[in-house]
């Protein structure tokens, strides 16, 4: 009986330092879309509500991750939509301003908790540490997003 409790009580031990492990463990990427599958890419679907999924190649490293964020919010477009506002650290506006400049017209895959959430075109180069991201959201998918976002950086 006692090696039996010492068991479950090592169990338990074990289980809450995995389940508290695991909530630290929220990732927020950004990662360059492929045009094709390769060696360096992971093949990732991302799922609208009421849209048909899409699965692209995503690259496997990173341009930014959430040490890169200063901030997340939802603000309207021009048309008055939902889109998404991230204000990126220094580092984050410099290492971000380089890649948009050399990657204009492609692709970059938003990364939360290892699910492609979206994948916008680059339209011109970001150099102010703003990233804009319009994507036909409804407010609930928009602020859903930017909940995912401010859980990975706020840790």
């Amino acid at each position: 009986m006692k090696k039996i409790i010492v068991m479950l009580a090592v169990c338990f031990a074990t289980a809450m330092a995995f389940a508290a492990d695991s909530t630290n463990k929220s990732t927020f990427e950004l990662r360059l879309v492929a045009a094709a599958p390769s060696a360096d890419t992971e093949p990732m679907t991302i799922e609208y509500k009421g849209r048909p999924a899409e699965t692209v190649n995503v690259q496997k490293a990173n341009i930014l991750d959430q040490s890169a964020i200063k901030s997340a919010t939802v603000v309207k477009n021009e048309r008055g939509d939902p889109a998404l506002e991230i204000t990126l650290t220094e580092a984050g506006r410099q290492r971000f301003a380089e890649f948009t400049r050399q990657n204009t017209g492609k692709r970059i895959a938003m990364i939360i908790n290892g699910r492609a959430c979206s994948a916008p075109v680059i339209q011109t180069p970001i150099t102010d540490g703003k990233i804009r991201i319009s994507g036909n959201f409804t407010l609930e998918e928009a602020n859903d997003l930017i909940r995912g976002i401010n859980d990975t950086w706020a840790k």
